[in-house]
């Protein structure tokens, strides 16, 4: 499913997608019976012009719809961003380790279990009208279900010093080992050259 960023104008900068497109394109799968279907969120991190999204707040409202959802984050013009403390929070990388640490709290398990206690007839709900709902309240992840699967690609010759054409895959994922890690390392091999560029 391709989901579209917001609408351009003739002075805009490109941006991202928004959250509330995303978050509506998950619950159509899910009232379609279909969201076991959706495997991976792909987005692209840091535009061109320079727009970030808020990476932990992405995750989160994901994960409450679909907990083992897997993100890949395109931030080939992003790689600086983990130097700087300020902007490492809005990395993928920096968000998975902020949230990893955040679902581990009492206060956050707490919060977690309030939201879903008041909540949970909504997620149950097939009707649009109840989803449409859900669209306009921050979601919170059932902490015990969530399951952060976080991949970043970086083009180190894009924004960090490379001799040549270089890339980073940077991988945060609880079920790599024994899971996805053969998956991984073969389509690594399959895709990757041993040209010098």
């Amino acid at each position: 499913c391709y989901l579209d960023a917001y609408p351009l104008h003739q002075y805009l900068m490109y941006g991202g997608v928004s959250l509330r497109e995303i978050k509506s394109k998950l619950l159509l799968y899910k009232r379609c019976g279909m969201l076991h279907r959706v495997k991976m969120l792909i987005l692209t991190n840091c535009t061109f012009d320079g727009i970030v999204y808020n990476v932990v707040r992405v995750m989160e409202e994901c994960l409450a719809i679909k907990p083992d959802l897997v993100f890949l984050w395109d931030e080939a013009w992003y790689a600086y961003a983990a130097f700087n403390p300020v902007l490492r929070k809005r990395t993928g990388m920096g968000a998975a380790r902020l949230l990893a640490r955040l679902l581990k709290t009492d206060e956050y398990r707490a919060q977690s279990a309030n939201f879903w206690t008041q909540n949970e007839l909504l997620f149950d709900s097939m009707d649009e009208a109840d989803h449409e709902r859900l669209l306009d309240m921050r979601l919170l992840p059932r902490v015990d279900d969530a399951v952060l699967r976080v991949y970043c690609t970086q083009s180190t010759h894009k924004s960090l010093t490379a001799f040549r054409q270089g890339s980073m895959i940077h991988i945060f994922d609880q079920r790599f080992r024994g899971g996805a890690e053969m998956a991984f390392h073969e389509a690594y091999y399959t895709h990757t050259s041993t040209s010098p560029n």
